[in-house]
Parts: C-alpha cells; structure tokens; sequence
C-alpha cells in the first residue's frame, strides 16, 4: 500500500491547535517530522537513539495533559503491570 500526502493541501488555518494528544493532522502541522526513514533506519541499526526524543513543545503539551488525567484518574499508567503483561506475552487472557 502507498500512501501519498502533499503537505501543502493543510495549512495552520485549517487545523485548530487542540490540548490533549495531537491528531495526526496537527501533527503533520505543528510538528513537522525531523528525520527521514533513512534516518531512522540508520540510528535505530547504529543503536544510537539519543537524537530520538519528543519535540519540546510537544512534551509541554503531554505534560499539561498529564496533569487533568491524573488528577481526574490518580494515575496515567497504573492499569496494566507486571504480571497482565507476563500473561499477555504468554498469550494467556484470563
């Protein structure tokens, strides 16, 4: 499957700026990609993954996210642990 994409057909006006995760328009908008398939293709064989981090503004963005999800849930992350995980790798679903 090939999937084509002409960055010109969305522009800033056209995609409001939300909180919260970003869509994959706001990020093709806001967050441009830094890297090539290539690129990444060659940092992830050399093992060096240092240049691999999220955007700034965009961290800002999850952080500020962060903050109402825990204190509506108490947690971001609590639901699954240890054991759910050994269980799923081992295909076991109860």
């Amino acid at each position: 499957m090939t999937v084509s994409f002409t960055p010109n057909t969305v522009t800033v006006k056209d995609i409001p700026l939300r909180i919260g995760p970003p869509t994959r328009e706001e990020l093709l908008v806001y967050y441009p990609a830094k890297f090539t398939w290539i690129q990444l293709k060659t940092f992830v064989n050399s093992g060096d993954l240092g240049l691999l981090k999220r955007d700034r503004k965009l961290q800002e963005r999850y952080d500020e996210w962060a903050i109402g999800i825990k204190e509506e849930y108490g947690t971001i992350g609590e639901a699954w642990c240890s054991f759910d995980y050994t269980r799923l790798v081992n295909g076991k679903t109860k």
